[in-house]
């Protein structure tokens, strides 16, 4: 029992440390001119050597960008080791690892078998503790209010030294494309050692997503209808909208929402048309109202809801998904995706870097471009069914 304490107490410190460095990353990944297009912190296994645990920054930069992308995940990895997190960035982590145990354990009896597989084989090969749902609920639960930010802290100063790291590049050899040398890679990691690092700041206050004392215009049950057979019930409001409401018992913690009206992709000329099929990723860029999508991140820790406006090839689309105690925010979400779509000009920018970074060295992969005239053989050459390249992208 002991062992299972030790192990799951370890888990829940690695998963808060986890949480939180993630979104800083993300949160910087999102600035105009970040160092970076992405980034990551993790912890466990390295490769197929399951006798090493380690923890690991991963940062993925544009071509040419490699020296300055290292520079400033290593700064992040000093920031951490030196200052640590905040109570602020804690408390979010505490909200969103509790939910995530809470969601976990009220839907233990609704995983499926390959759920276990792992689990079983780790148990087997490794002797790692494998506790029932109700063992594992009671421990997490327990440590994630039990463990406090020191405690994180002190366990990322243990996990960030100095010593025994290890620095793996993996780069394209192009033309006009120099790479940094071990011995400038070297360079920087020591003048960051030896720079000066301010801490973290963390200004986030939390904010009702739709502002208080909001009017909001409805529009009225017109009728309703019960089928006994599919076991719905059919409201038709005023305004036409129907909404078909179906309580099933295959999870016990999720509630699905999805929102179609006719048009879609269909209704946009050629020209329009990749507009439409990045919709998604630009939406998923840009946050709501007056949130963008950092801000937004942090006003909903602690809760489990979400919603992705989209389109489909003849339809209009708005997918959501949540806890059923979170249905309200799941809808607000909806009010604001149709009222107060965001849209900024900077992360749309990054968004479109990202996207020509990928496709950069996605053109040079022989699979891809098999892909690509595949597709366009099988269509003969229409506009509308084309692999996102470069030309679609501008």
């Amino acid at each position: 029992m002991n062992n299972l304490i030790y192990g799951e107490m370890f888990d829940v410190i690695q998963a808060y440390m986890t949480t939180m460095e993630n979104a800083r990353l993300q949160e910087i990944s999102m600035k105009p001119d970040a160092p970076f297009l992405g980034a990551g912190m993790g912890s466990g296994e390295i490769g197929v050597i399951p006798t090493l645990n380690a923890t690991t920054f991963v940062a993925m930069t544009q071509d040419g960008k490699l020296a300055e992308g290292f520079e400033a995940i290593y700064t992040e990895m000093e920031k951490v080791r030196r200052y640590g997190f905040t109570q602020g960035e804690f408390e979010r982590a505490q909200n969103d690892l509790m939910r995530r145990a809470e969601r976990a354990y009220a839907n233990r009896n609704d995983r499926r078998n390959g759920e276990f597989v792992q689990t079983y084989l780790n148990n087997y090969s490794k002797n790692t503790p494998m506790p029932d749902a109700e063992t594992e609920w009671q421990l997490d639960s327990m440590l994630i209010k039990m463990i406090n930010v020191e405690a994180v802290n002190g366990f990322a100063q243990q996990v960030i030294y100095p010593r025994n790291q290890v620095i793996v590049v993996t780069a394209p050899e192009k033309e006009g494309i120099v790479n940094p040398t071990a011995e400038e890679l070297l360079a920087i990691r020591e003048k960051v050692a030896n720079a000066e690092i301010e801490a973290y700041e963390d200004n986030t206050v939390k904010e009702p997503l739709i502002p208080e004392g909001t009017v909001l215009k409805s529009s009225p049950v017109k009728k309703t209808a019960q089928d006994a057979t599919l076991g719905t019930t059919e409201w038709t409001l005023a305004n036409g909208t129907q909404i078909v409401v179906k309580p099933t018992t295959f999870k016990a913690d999720e509630v699905q929402l999805n929102a179609q009206a006719k048009g879609g992709l269909s209704i946009l000329s050629d020209e329009e048309y990749y507009m439409g099929e990045l919709l998604p990723a630009v939406v998923s860029m840009s946050g709501v109202g007056k949130f963008s999508a950092t801000e937004l991140r942090k006003q909903l820790s602690g809760k489990s809801a979400g919603v992705s406006p989209a389109a489909s090839e003849y339809a209009s689309v708005m997918n959501g998904s949540c806890s059923p105690r979170d249905i309200e925010t799941m809808l607000q979400l909806v009010y604001l995706s149709f009222t107060q779509p965001r849209f900024d000009r900077t992360d749309y920018d990054n968004l479109m870097k990202m996207l020509e970074a990928q496709l950069s060295n996605v053109e040079s992969n022989p699979d891809y471009l098999m892909q690509k005239e595949t597709i366009d053989a099988q269509y003969g050459h229409n506009p509308r069914r084309q692999a996102i390249g470069k030309e679609q992208l501008a």
